[in-house]
């Protein structure tokens, strides 16, 4: 009772302040469907750029949101320093010069230490060419000092601030904090060594009460409008500048069936480190999605060879999920397909055998 109590409170108090936020989707509700990708990629109105590597991180680091069902996953550091993402918004309201604002919202860092997170508001779009965020000093540096509440795991955050001049646009993320922080190869949330924080419910208002400025929903049209731009391959000046949109590769991967035991979808463990070679792969790539297909000679009753080379791929996809959240699909084919002669001993060898189809988009 008590805990539906909190989640009541916690709610109200969240609608209360969004009337005044200046933020679009602060709950991340609303998914983009991207026009480069055709796919989900992105909580609506808020961009990611600079590559982010893979973000799928394992299904068992990710919280539970505060509220709703979507979160923002913030990366912040790269344990092989590679890459240094960031996440951007446009503002409904510009802040003005002189005026007081509050920024607040709920955090999680799954068990990982948290350092800080750098915001900083700008009067140009950070995706142009030739802008470089690295050289910015933050407007905000996020501590342990401005978490005034814990609720669920969620570390609620809240930072008073003076604009000291307009803005239309808050970046967020690591700008300048990478000395500070430091991570190790067991703080990486998934095979490419990222760490991200979890964010949920933010929200930017003005402390002097007052409605949103005209323009509020005119400009709340155009940042759900732009379906681009949630990705390393656009910029700013893309309707002028055409790039050609990113080549879909599909590899396939055959994997024999001493895989398994003998009748059998259990995976052996001295043949486990060729999968593992496979998630280690997938996790460097922008995949789209996998399916797994499963296949069987023709010993054996058909039915029967159905659901083994079904159980088989629904192995397959359990083993790299358990590492790698991500889509996948199965199928079972029995003995339909074969790629050799059923006759022989070798080409029955062949047949038995899980097809793995990765889809993904190549990067460079």
């Amino acid at each position: 009772m008590r805990s539906l109590l909190i989640y009541i409170l916690l709610a109200l108090s969240v609608c209360n302040a969004r009337a005044q936020n200046l933020l679009a989707n602060p709950g991340f509700e609303e998914i983009n469907i991207c026009t480069e990708y055709h796919a989900p990629c992105a909580p609506e109105a808020w961009f990611y750029m600079r590559p982010a590597s893979n973000p799928l991180v394992t299904g068992r680091i990710v919280p539970k949101p505060i509220l709703g069902y979507n979160l923002l996953l913030l990366p912040m550091f790269d344990l092989t320093k590679k890459i240094k993402p960031l996440v951007y918004a446009m503002l409904l309201c510009p802040l003005q010069k002189g005026q007081q604002y509050k920024l607040s919202f709920y955090l999680h860092s799954s068990g990982r230490p948290f350092y800080n997170i750098d915001i900083a508001f700008l009067n140009k779009e950070p995706m142009t060419k030739g802008f470089d965020p690295y050289v910015l000093t933050p407007d905000i540096k996020v501590s342990q000092d401005d978490i005034v509440n814990v609720i669920a795991g969620w570390s609620a955050v809240e930072v008073d601030f003076t604009a000291k001049e307009e803005s239309h646009f808050m970046l967020i993320g690591n700008i300048n904090s990478f000395d500070q922080m430091k991570y190790t190869a067991k703080d990486g949330m998934n095979r490419a060594g990222m760490v991200y924080y979890f964010v949920d419910e933010i929200v930017l208002r003005p402390l002097q009460q007052g409605p949103l400025c005209k323009e509020s929903e005119a400009n709340t049209k155009k940042i759900i409008g732009q379906d681009r731009r949630h990705t390393e391959y656009a910029l700013v000046n893309e309707e002028v500048i055409r790039r050609d949109p990113p080549v879909v590769i599909i590899d396939t991967l055959v994997l024999p069936s001493v895989l398994f035991k003998t009748n059998s979808a259990d995976i052996q463990t001295r043949f486990a480190s060729s999968l593992d070679s496979l998630v280690e792969s997938i996790a460097h790539k922008n995949v789209i999605d996998i399916n797994i297909i499963g296949h069987t000679d023709n010993k054996g009753m058909p039915a029967a060879n159905v659901l083994l080379s079904q159980r088989r791929a629904v192995a397959v996809k359990d083993y790299i999920m358990a590492k790698l959240p991500m889509t996948i699909t199965t199928d079972g084919k029995g003995d339909a397909i074969p790629v050799a002669d059923n006759t022989t001993e070798t080409g029955r060898s062949k047949n038995r055998r899980v097809e793995i189809f990765i889809k993904y988009f190549k990067v460079g």
